[in-house]
């Protein structure tokens, strides 16, 4: 996995050299003298188009969650129907994506506020342990899950140098976890006369971002990232019992590469 990611980090980087590159030829070095006069007397941000897309990648880190699960039928002759325990939910961090579209609605001085939806996915593995009350500790569960996340986030920015831009803002999350070949084991091992199980669910969520970009030229930026991410609630239904996830937290770094239009 993190292999993947630094292949990935390693081709947008190379690719914003590129670009950058070219674009200073081609752009930079055709303006006139009165056309830098206005670069340096108005600031970049109430020049930059308010359109923009980005493609960006990084790591989420997932820390452990809880989890109820209540038997849906008698597990192995030891567990009855309808008993539940609490337990902890233990994730794998996870290779993040997105693709990103935004529009700068304001654009005042140095200051600007944007809109950005955008579609992000990060595929985990999660497993149960420390269970208590109802189930025997050494039962558990375990899945791999996959999120395809759809955001709304408001973000606002500043322009504190000529080629450097702050931002940061609140976003709302609609997350679908698909979770795949779920299974309830004993002692680490599936129970007996049991298959894994498949299911999914949509929940809605909150985010925070907080970032850094810097202008490669007029229309080409990377930048830098912090999210936090809380996800309410997802609830599964499998044949041996039913799984609800309380909440899921993950704090995602990533890095990005932006077009301006």
């Amino acid at each position: 996995m993190y292999r993947t990611i630094l292949v990935l980090v390693a081709g947008m980087l190379m690719s914003a050299i590129v670009l950058a590159e070219t674009d200073d030829s081609t752009a930079f070095k055709s303006k006139s003298t009165s056309r830098s006069r206005l670069l340096r007397s108005k600031p970049k941000a109430a020049l930059r188009d308010p359109f923009y897309v980005s493609a960006n990648g990084g790591i989420a880190f997932i820390p452990t969650s809880s989890v109820k699960i209540t038997a849906g039928r008698v597990w192995d002759g030891t567990v009855v129907q309808g008993a539940s325990c609490t337990a902890d939910a233990k994730f794998d961090d996870a290779a993040w994506t997105s693709c990103r579209f935004g529009y700068e609605f304001f654009q005042k001085d140095i200051w600007a506020l944007a809109v950005e939806p955008e579609f992000s996915y990060f595929s985990t593995k999660f497993k149960t342990a420390n269970p208590s009350n109802g189930i025997p500790s050494n039962y558990g569960a375990d899945a791999n899950a996959d999120f395809y996340n759809f955001d709304f986030t408001l973000v606002g920015s500043v322009n504190p140098v000529d080629k450097l831009k702050i931002y940061a803002g609140p976003g709302l999350v609609v997350s679908c976890a698909d979770v795949t070949d779920a299974g309830f084991t004993v002692n680490g091992s599936l129970i007996p006369g049991t298959i894994r199980a498949n299911d999914s669910d949509t929940a809605v969520g909150f985010q925070g971002i907080l970032g850094l970009r810097y202008f490669m030229s007029e229309r080409f930026d990377w930048s830098l990232e912090y999210r936090y991410r809380r996800v309410e609630d997802h609830t599964l239904s499998f044949p041996l019992a039913n799984v609800d996830l309380d909440k899921i937290e993950s704090h995602i770094l990533s890095l990005g590469l932006s077009y301006h239009f």
